[in-house]
């Protein structure tokens, strides 16, 4: 699928991302799928940085790892004319919700640059699969913390399975106290 048919395409979950100096991480489209796996409405999304999908601490990791993708296809797109990047990857990825929990998820990561040279990174998204032990469903939880072990983050799962209670607070509370 090119740009124009994919933001289209409902079936598909994915988010657009802006490339361009003036406009760079701000998501321009993304599907409806999308947007129900992390709680939003379209216009609380389209046009703000792609950081509100992400938890904080992975704030300049992302960065990073966006700039040198970027940087690679631009150097790409001057010397070989490439149009699509070819290079394409995926990665394991936590998103937040609109609530801030953990939302799990591969990523399929593809640059491209359109007819009027505008360069967009786009994500296909793809949710982890259940797991299933003897036929029987196991939930796991997703728990996010910092160097120190403080929680920053986790999936909305955790508090019943792991009986968190009102007094949890983030980035204080330790995740060696709920092992």
């Amino acid at each position: 699928l090119n740009y124009e048919e994919m933001s289209k395409n409902e079936n598909y979950k994915y988010i657009i991302i802006s490339c361009e100096k003036n406009n760079s991480n701000k998501i321009t489209n993304i599907s409806y799928s999308a947007l129900k796996m992390f709680g939003f409405k379209k216009e609380e999304i389209i046009g703000n940085s792609c950081k509100i999908l992400f938890p904080e601490i992975f704030n300049n990791y992302l960065k990073n790892f966006f700039k040198k993708k970027i940087e690679q296809f631009k150097h790409d797109l001057i010397y070989q004319n490439k149009k699509i990047n070819t290079d394409i990857w995926v990665e394991d990825f936590f998103g937040i919700n609109k609530i801030k929990f953990l939302v799990p998820f591969k990523a399929r990561w593809t640059i491209i640059s359109t007819e009027d040279e505008k360069i967009y990174l786009i994500a296909n998204l793809f949710t982890e699969n259940k797991l299933l032990i003897n036929s029987e469903e196991i939930q796991t939880v997703y728990i996010l913390t910092d160097n120190e072990l403080k929680i920053q983050n986790f999936s909305a799962n955790a508090p019943e399975i792991l009986n968190l209670n009102a007094t949890f607070e983030y980035n204080e509370t330790n995740i060696l106290d709920y092992i």
